[in-house]
């Protein structure tokens, strides 16, 4: 029973019979501070999405492989598509021009192999496609971080 409950998301769990005050206050205190840590991150992603939403410069981010993980409405103001259109496909399918794709995927494949890339750390002004096939200059301040082992 208790690991039918674990499996289905309960975070601790009590044995009837075997319920003492020391396990009844252990369980209460876990069960606050995990909501207090729920609540937290909540607030903390709300402030975050609020300030990635208002900000006028379009945030983009990708994950190693090179797809989009997060689009903001600036860059849908920027580039002409929604959020919904690019998460989950290669940047450089729609964003890199044509003539510069085979340059990109090479560096980018540098980056993958070594970490390091002429980009990294520093502020580009680049050739960009917008949706409807124009290209753009724009700015590109371009960082690269590791969450994991990813």
């Amino acid at each position: 029973m208790a690991l039918e409950a674990l499996r289905k998301g309960a975070q601790d769990y009590l044995i009837k019979g075997q319920i003492d005050s020391v396990l009844l206050v252990r369980a209460m205190h876990y069960a606050i501070k995990r909501k207090q840590a729920e609540a937290a991150l909540a607030e903390s992603e709300k402030r975050l999405r609020t300030i990635t939403d208002s900000v006028k410069d379009a945030i983009i981010i990708m994950d190693g492989s090179g797809l989009a993980t997060f689009w903001n409405p600036a860059a849908e103001a920027t580039f002409g598509y929604a959020a919904t259109e690019v998460i989950g496909r290669k940047l450089q399918e729609f964003l890199v021009p044509e003539r510069f794709r085979a340059i990109h995927r090479a560096a980018f494949g540098r980056f993958q192999a070594t970490g390091e890339g002429g980009a990294v750390n520093k502020t580009l002004e680049l050739a960009a496609s917008r949706k409807d096939g124009t290209e753009i200059s724009a700015e590109l301040s371009l960082s690269a971080i590791k969450v994991g082992d990813k």
